[in-house]
């Protein structure tokens, strides 16, 4: 496989946060806080955060991370407890004697690194679906000379299975993608894009948020591709948490701008996934 100390790494970095952050959903009490732009962010958020910079610090400590949360924000954010949660958290995992300025440094850690090598986290990607008690993914990639080699993404509310809910997605370039069980890492199964064509039996993958879709333009989409079978919305609550499976394998392709000028001109050629 390419790339597989970075593959391996990244695996056991985003399996121990997912993990965490599953636990962690089941108690939202005072594990929020609104940074400065107004989004919320959780405990969960952080302590994702800390744990996979912590792994690349340790086998990658000279590489660059670009990640989203700041302990800055955690020293001027509006839940003093937050710090002392994140600290009894990291405790369990680096010992007893892990104090207060070592956890800021694992969040920051790789901040002000310049390097060809960066890795890009998203500790929690869909926050508000996390605090709903839904869906939510730990997404890290890797990016060597401005190129995508690598990418990892944690579900931990996404049944594997019927029998086990959990699983981790990675891919690395030349090497094909997998899913992983999350609790049992020794199941896992290849995953790839479906060769069947575009046609009404499709679905369309539309997102609930409405600050993330334009539900309109999806309709006018589905209209002229004369989609019939219902759409299924990412991110919802438990009881569609397959949505993954029944929109995988799945099938992208392209608008013919000469055709759909209306969209074209607002939105550029745009690749649909069903």
């Amino acid at each position: 496989m390419h790339f597989s100390n970075e593959y391996q790494a990244a695996m056991a970095a985003v399996t121990k946060a997912s993990l965490l952050c599953r636990r962690l959903q089941g108690d939202l009490i005072g594990q929020t806080m609104t940074k400065e732009d107004r989004s919320p962010v959780t405990l969960a958020d952080y302590c994702s955060q800390m744990l996979i910079c912590r792994e690349l610090s340790m086998a990658f400590p000279d590489d660059e991370i670009i990640a989203e949360e700041h302990s800055q924000d955690l020293l001027e954010g509006t839940a003093p407890d937050l710090a002392d949660r994140i600290l009894e958290i990291a405790r369990e995992y680096a010992g007893p004697s892990t104090d207060r300025n070592q956890v800021f440094q694992w969040i920051d850690h790789g901040r002000d690194v310049k390097s060809s090598r960066q890795w890009v986290l998203d500790p929690i990607d869909g926050t508000k679906g996390f605090l709903r008690g839904g869906q939510f993914a730990v997404a890290l990639g890797l990016i060597i000379d401005g190129e995508v080699v690598l990418g990892v993404l944690g579900c931990p509310n996404l049944d594997y299975d019927d029998n086990h809910i959990g699983s981790v997605l990675g891919a690395t370039k030349g090497s094909g993608a997998f899913e992983y069980c999350l609790d049992e890492p020794a199941l896992f199964r290849s995953i790839c894009v479906s060769k069947t064509m575009p046609g009404p039996e499709l679905s369309f993958v539309e997102g609930v948020e409405s600050g993330h879709s334009d539900h309109s333009t999806q309709d006018q989409i589905k209209k002229y591709s004369a989609q019939t079978a219902p759409s299924l919305f990412a991110w919802t609550p438990k009881q569609n948490m397959q949505w993954w499976q029944k929109a995988m394998p799945v099938s992208t392709y392209g608008y013919n701008p000469q055709k759909r000028r209306s969209i074209d001109k607002r939105y550029g050629t745009m690749r649909l996934v069903f």
